[in-house]
Parts: structure tokens; C-alpha cells; sequence
């Protein structure tokens, strides 16, 4: 997964296509911001992107109030949302799809007695609800995002090594937690690089076997 996405990345770098900048919030495009590692970022409402990692020409940052990701291309000045910045203004898209939009993480949980299969995303679930920490870790930051309806807390490491993304997806139930219901699949970011119309530029996307 790790040596797929960084092959992935490298081709989208060389790309010019970038999505839009939000126009809901303020948003202060310092980059000062900088906490040692290992520490917890507490200001969960702040609406300033955070420096968390660099390296390899590229700069990581993370919004605290949605926990969304970007990466900077410090070369060519492109950047790359991990989400798209305003889903409201897609109106082809539903509220349901809107609010999935601004999920880092979206889980899929089965109930083994009923059979029946739920779609569930984060935002809505945990990060709307403040149901959710941050911790820096070593270039890059870690989300853990408590989900109430399987038990248990999904985690979301993001962090930048030999010059590449990478991102690391775990999930741990708590103790007692009932087993007929289980977790099924987990995806993260699913609209990285995604970019709006007013965007110029291409966007590769790979197709067929192992894609």
C-alpha cells in the first residue's frame, strides 16, 4: 500500500491540477505553527492550518477543526487537499454525499446476527461531535476518532517519509464491546487531489488490475 501510493503521489505532483481554497472559513496560510513531537494539539476549533512535516520538497498541514490534510509541492507551489475545501457549493451532490466528502475516514461495519452492511463517516459520526483527538507524531500528525456505533476508536497516521505521503489506517475496539457487530472495511482520503471546476491542468487517474 505504502510503495502504491507514493507511486501514486510522484505522478500526481507532476500534474497541475489542484482544488479550490475554502470560501466558508478564514483560514491563515502562515505555516508558523509547530508543535514538538509527540505532543497533543489541543485547539480542536482552530481553523489554521498547521505545520506537522517536510521533507523531499513537499510540506505536510493539517486542519484542526476538520482534520483534513494538505501537502504543499514547495517546488512548483501546487497544493493537494485531502478533502474537498467547500462540498456545499457541489450541488450534484447530496447532503449525504457532502458530508462524506469531508470524511478523512469512512468505515463500512456489518452486524453479523442481521446481516446488514452500514457506511459510516467520520466526520459526521466523531469530528462534527468533537469526538476525536490529535497527536504529532514524527513528521506528521495522527487523528484517533472515537466510533461510537462499532466500539472501538479508528486511527489515522499521516506523515511524510523519504520524500513521499504516506498514510497508516488502524483500528482498535474497546474491551467489552460486543462482537455481532464488525468492522468491515475502512478507507481514508478518497477524495485526495479531487478539484473543482475552475481548475485547470489533467488528472491521472490509474485504471485496471491493482489500480
Amino acid at each position: 500500500m505504502k510503495k502504491l501510493l507514493s507511486l501514486l503521489l510522484s505522478l500526481f505532483f507532476v500534474l497541475t491540477c489542484f482544488s479550490g481554497c475554502s470560501d466558508k472559513k478564514t483560514v491563515t496560510n502562515t505555516g508558523k505553527i509547530k508543535l514538538p513531537e509527540g505532543s497533543a494539539f489541543s485547539d480542536t476549533d482552530s481553523t489554521e492550518w498547521v505545520v506537522c512535516g517536510e521533507g523531499g520538497g513537499i510540506r505536510l498541514s493539517f486542519m484542526p477543526d476538520t482534520t483534513h490534510f494538505r501537502v504543499e509541492n514547495l517546488k512548483d507551489g501546487s497544493v493537494w487537499y485531502s478533502n474537498p475545501q467547500s462540498p456545499e457549493n457541489d450541488t450534484n451532490a447530496s447532503k449525504l454525499t457532502q458530508m462524506k466528502m469531508m470524511s478523512t475516514l469512512v468505515l463500512e461495519y456489518a452486524n453479523v446476527t442481521t446481516k446488514k452492511r452500514t457506511s459510516l463517516n467520520l466526520y459526521t459520526s466523531s469530528v462534527k461531535s468533537g469526538k476525536y483527538t490529535i497527536k504529532l507524531i514524527d513528521n506528521g500528525v495522527r487523528f484517533d476518532y472515537t466510533v461510537n456505533e462499532i466500539g472501538g476508536t479508528a486511527s489515522l497516521a499521516v506523515y511524510i517519509e523519504d520524500g513521499t505521503l504516506v498514510t497508516d489506517v488502524a483500528f482498535e475496539k474497546s474491551e467489552g464491546t460486543k462482537n455481532e457487530v464488525i468492522l468491515s472495511a475502512i478507507s481514508s482520503a478518497q477524495y485526495f487531489v479531487s478539484g473543482t471546476d475552475s481548475d485547470n491542468g489533467f488528472l491521472f487517474l490509474p485504471d485496471g488490475s491493482g489500480a
